[in-house]
Protein backbone atom coordinates (compact mmCIF):
# COMPACT_ATOMS: atom_id res chain seq x y z
CA UNK A 1 0.00 0.00 0.00
CA UNK A 2 1.41 3.38 -1.05
CA UNK A 3 1.56 6.01 1.66
CA UNK A 4 -0.04 9.34 0.86
CA UNK A 5 1.74 12.54 1.74
CA UNK A 6 0.15 16.02 1.76
CA UNK A 7 2.44 19.02 1.45
CA UNK A 8 1.09 22.47 2.16
CA UNK A 9 2.98 25.09 0.22
CA UNK A 10 4.45 24.65 -3.24
CA UNK A 11 7.40 27.00 -2.96
CA UNK A 12 10.99 25.84 -3.32
CA UNK A 13 11.01 23.88 -0.03
CA UNK A 14 7.61 22.23 -0.50
CA UNK A 15 8.25 21.46 -4.18
CA UNK A 16 11.67 19.95 -3.40
CA UNK A 17 10.19 17.75 -0.67
CA UNK A 18 7.38 16.70 -3.03
CA UNK A 19 9.91 15.87 -5.76
CA UNK A 20 12.02 13.60 -3.56
CA UNK A 21 9.01 11.93 -1.92
CA UNK A 22 7.41 11.24 -5.30
CA UNK A 23 10.71 9.86 -6.56
CA UNK A 24 10.74 7.51 -3.55
CA UNK A 25 7.33 6.14 -4.55
CA UNK A 26 5.03 8.07 -2.23
CA UNK A 27 1.67 9.37 -3.43
CA UNK A 28 2.14 13.12 -3.08
CA UNK A 29 -0.42 15.93 -3.13
CA UNK A 30 0.84 19.50 -3.01
CA UNK A 31 -1.63 22.15 -1.83
CA UNK A 32 -0.67 25.66 -2.87
CA UNK A 33 -3.05 28.54 -3.42
CA UNK A 34 -0.40 30.34 -5.45
CA UNK A 35 -0.26 33.63 -3.56
CA UNK A 36 3.15 33.19 -1.89
CA UNK A 37 6.02 35.40 -2.97
CA UNK A 38 9.04 34.01 -1.11
CA UNK A 39 10.38 31.73 -3.83
CA UNK A 40 10.27 34.45 -6.47
CA UNK A 41 11.67 37.10 -4.14
CA UNK A 42 14.41 35.07 -2.44
CA UNK A 43 15.78 33.20 -5.42
CA UNK A 44 18.63 34.76 -7.31
CA UNK A 45 22.34 34.75 -6.62
CA UNK A 46 23.77 31.75 -4.79
CA UNK A 47 27.03 32.76 -3.13
CA UNK A 48 26.69 32.61 0.68
CA UNK A 49 30.22 31.52 1.51
CA UNK A 50 31.85 34.90 2.00
CA UNK A 51 29.24 36.44 4.26
CA UNK A 52 30.66 38.07 7.36
CA UNK A 53 27.59 37.21 9.42
CA UNK A 54 28.63 35.78 12.73
CA UNK A 55 25.64 33.46 12.99
CA UNK A 56 27.20 30.02 12.44
CA UNK A 57 23.83 28.26 12.22
CA UNK A 58 22.75 30.61 9.42
CA UNK A 59 26.02 30.00 7.58
CA UNK A 60 25.70 26.20 7.83
CA UNK A 61 22.15 26.39 6.50
CA UNK A 62 23.02 28.77 3.64
CA UNK A 63 26.20 26.98 2.56
CA UNK A 64 24.49 23.59 2.82
CA UNK A 65 21.67 24.89 0.64
CA UNK A 66 24.14 26.18 -1.94
CA UNK A 67 25.88 22.79 -2.04
CA UNK A 68 22.52 21.01 -2.34
CA UNK A 69 21.72 22.76 -5.64
CA UNK A 70 24.32 20.55 -7.35
CA UNK A 71 22.54 17.41 -6.13
CA UNK A 72 19.10 18.75 -7.04
CA UNK A 73 20.29 19.81 -10.49
CA UNK A 74 21.81 16.37 -11.14
CA UNK A 75 18.70 14.56 -9.90
CA UNK A 76 16.43 16.62 -12.16
CA UNK A 77 18.74 16.09 -15.13
CA UNK A 78 18.53 12.31 -14.59
CA UNK A 79 14.74 12.64 -14.88
CA UNK A 80 15.16 14.65 -18.12
CA UNK A 81 13.44 17.56 -16.37
CA UNK A 82 13.92 21.22 -17.19
CA UNK A 83 17.14 22.44 -15.57
CA UNK A 84 17.32 25.89 -17.14
CA UNK A 85 16.57 27.33 -13.70
CA UNK A 86 20.19 26.99 -12.55
CA UNK A 87 23.40 28.41 -13.99
CA UNK A 88 26.78 28.17 -12.34
CA UNK A 89 27.99 31.50 -13.67
CA UNK A 90 30.35 32.61 -10.93
CA UNK A 91 29.89 35.72 -8.81
CA UNK A 92 31.85 38.90 -8.34
CA UNK A 93 31.97 40.53 -4.91
CA UNK A 94 32.87 44.20 -4.78
CA UNK A 95 34.49 46.00 -1.86
CA UNK A 96 35.72 49.59 -1.54
CA UNK A 97 39.34 48.75 -0.80
CA UNK A 98 41.82 46.11 -1.85
CA UNK A 99 42.37 45.33 1.85
CA UNK A 100 38.66 44.42 2.24
CA UNK A 101 38.78 42.30 -0.93
CA UNK A 102 41.83 40.44 0.38
CA UNK A 103 40.02 39.82 3.70
CA UNK A 104 37.14 38.22 1.77
CA UNK A 105 39.64 36.16 -0.21
CA UNK A 106 41.16 34.80 3.01
CA UNK A 107 37.70 34.00 4.41
CA UNK A 108 36.93 32.16 1.18
CA UNK A 109 40.13 30.12 1.29
CA UNK A 110 39.36 29.02 4.86
CA UNK A 111 35.72 28.16 4.15
CA UNK A 112 36.58 26.32 0.94
CA UNK A 113 38.15 23.58 3.08
CA UNK A 114 34.61 22.52 4.09
CA UNK A 115 32.81 23.85 1.00
CA UNK A 116 34.79 22.89 -2.12
CA UNK A 117 31.88 24.05 -4.28
CA UNK A 118 33.19 27.60 -3.73
CA UNK A 119 35.66 26.82 -6.52
CA UNK A 120 38.53 29.06 -7.50
CA UNK A 121 38.82 32.50 -5.88
CA UNK A 122 40.46 35.24 -7.93
CA UNK A 123 41.19 38.84 -6.96
CA UNK A 124 40.45 40.99 -10.01
CA UNK A 125 41.96 44.39 -10.79
CA UNK A 126 40.12 47.32 -12.39
CA UNK A 127 40.97 46.25 -15.95
CA UNK A 128 39.81 42.67 -15.38
CA UNK A 129 36.56 43.93 -13.85
CA UNK A 130 35.88 46.19 -16.85
CA UNK A 131 36.47 43.27 -19.21
CA UNK A 132 33.81 41.25 -17.37
CA UNK A 133 31.44 44.12 -16.54
CA UNK A 134 31.99 47.02 -18.96
CA UNK A 135 29.37 49.21 -17.28
CA UNK A 136 31.21 49.04 -13.96
CA UNK A 137 33.10 52.30 -13.52
CA UNK A 138 35.50 53.42 -10.80
CA UNK A 139 35.73 50.02 -9.12
CA UNK A 140 39.38 49.23 -8.46
CA UNK A 141 39.11 45.57 -7.46
CA UNK A 142 36.77 42.66 -6.88
CA UNK A 143 36.72 39.01 -5.95
CA UNK A 144 35.54 36.41 -8.46
CA UNK A 145 33.99 33.31 -6.87
CA UNK A 146 33.88 30.52 -9.44
CA UNK A 147 31.19 28.51 -7.63
CA UNK A 148 28.67 31.35 -7.51
CA UNK A 149 25.44 30.56 -9.33
CA UNK A 150 22.05 31.95 -10.33
CA UNK A 151 18.68 30.32 -9.83
CA UNK A 152 15.25 31.25 -11.15
CA UNK A 153 12.95 30.19 -8.32
CA UNK A 154 9.80 30.12 -10.41
CA UNK A 155 11.36 27.86 -13.08
CA UNK A 156 12.85 25.64 -10.39
CA UNK A 157 9.46 25.12 -8.73
CA UNK A 158 7.77 24.52 -12.11
CA UNK A 159 10.34 21.86 -12.97
CA UNK A 160 9.99 20.13 -9.60
CA UNK A 161 6.18 20.14 -9.63
CA UNK A 162 6.01 18.98 -13.24
CA UNK A 163 8.13 15.99 -12.28
CA UNK A 164 5.90 15.33 -9.26
CA UNK A 165 2.90 15.22 -11.60
CA UNK A 166 4.73 12.87 -13.99
CA UNK A 167 5.30 10.62 -10.97
CA UNK A 168 1.53 10.54 -10.37
CA UNK A 169 1.34 13.34 -7.81
CA UNK A 170 -1.28 16.07 -7.70
CA UNK A 171 -1.03 19.83 -7.40
CA UNK A 172 -4.14 21.45 -5.90
CA UNK A 173 -4.33 25.22 -6.21
CA UNK A 174 -6.63 25.95 -3.27
CA UNK A 175 -6.19 27.31 0.23
CA UNK A 176 -5.97 24.65 2.95
CA UNK A 177 -5.53 24.34 6.70
CA UNK A 178 -4.43 21.47 8.87
CA UNK A 179 -6.91 20.29 11.46
CA UNK A 180 -6.61 17.64 14.12
CA UNK A 181 -9.18 14.85 14.32
CA UNK A 182 -10.15 13.27 17.63
CA UNK A 183 -7.93 10.32 16.71
CA UNK A 184 -4.98 12.77 16.82
CA UNK A 185 -4.33 12.26 13.12
CA UNK A 186 -3.91 15.35 10.97
CA UNK A 187 -5.88 15.89 7.82
CA UNK A 188 -6.08 18.63 5.24
CA UNK A 189 -9.21 20.71 5.02
CA UNK A 190 -9.69 22.60 1.76
CA UNK A 191 -11.10 26.08 2.28
CA UNK A 192 -12.99 27.35 -0.75
CA UNK A 193 -13.17 31.11 -0.92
Amino acid sequence: MTKSIAIIGGGVVGATAAFYLSEAGYSVTVFDEGTGQATSAAAGIICPWLSKRRNKKWYRLASGGAAFYHTLFDDLEKRMADTTFYTRSGAILLKKTLKQTKELYEIGLERRKLAPEIGTLTILNEEQLLDLLPSLQNQKNGLHVEGGARVDGRKLVDSLLTTVQKNGGQIIREKVNLEKKKTSMLYVKIIRI
